[in-house]
């Protein structure tokens, strides 16, 4: 019955880095398919950055500590590879595509979309307490656009003139608050 649950931590460890490295090669790829579009990857926050990646290198040092001292058990081990990989997944996949008159959003498995002509209001907005409950983002400074009635999402684009100036120019009845 021990042997059930005897696995080759090391060898489990390479196949998940395998996976996660198929992962980022596909994204690569959509990257460049996606070049021909609309493409605004997401600004990024050095504090925000830094914590997530020492949270990543934190929980791998764990992982690293546990197989070292053989203290190993696989469903902890699997559980902190998979935030391990989710978090990567969110720094390396936030980003905004626009496209046959639709802004889509991802951040990593969050994704959605909606129409760019029911976007009513794009507002600046700066702070660690962002008023809207969909934050695609990896910046504190960035904007809230107001579509429908009463959606909006947060978004931080890199190139954030470029960004607004090309919803602009697809719904000039944007208004824009802030600067």
């Amino acid at each position: 019955m021990d042997n059930l649950f005897n696995f080759d931590i090391p060898k489990l460890c390479k196949i998940l880095v395998w996976i996660l490295f198929k992962k980022i090669r596909k994204q690569i790829l959509f990257f460049t398919k996606i070049a021909k579009m609309k493409n605004f990857i997401s600004s990024k926050n050095t504090f925000t950055i830094l914590i997530l990646w020492g949270l990543v290198l934190f929980l791998l040092a764990i992982i690293g500590y546990s197989v070292q001292q053989e203290t190993v058990s696989l469903i902890p081990t699997m559980i902190l590879l998979l935030v391990c990989a989710f978090i990567v997944w969110v720094l390396l996949d936030t980003r905004y595509v626009i496209r046959n008159n639709k802004l889509l959003y991802r951040s990593g498995p969050f994704r959605g979309g909606f129409d760019i002509s029911k976007i009513r209001k794009i507002e600046y907005f700066s702070g660690y307490n962002i008023p809207t409950s969909i934050k695609p983002a990896l910046d504190f400074k960035g904007f809230i656009i107001h579509y429908n009635r009463f959606d909006d999402v947060y978004v931080s684009p890199k190139n954030a003139n470029i960004f607004i100036e090309t919803l602009q120019k697809l719904n000039p009845k944007i208004e824009i608050v802030g600067s």
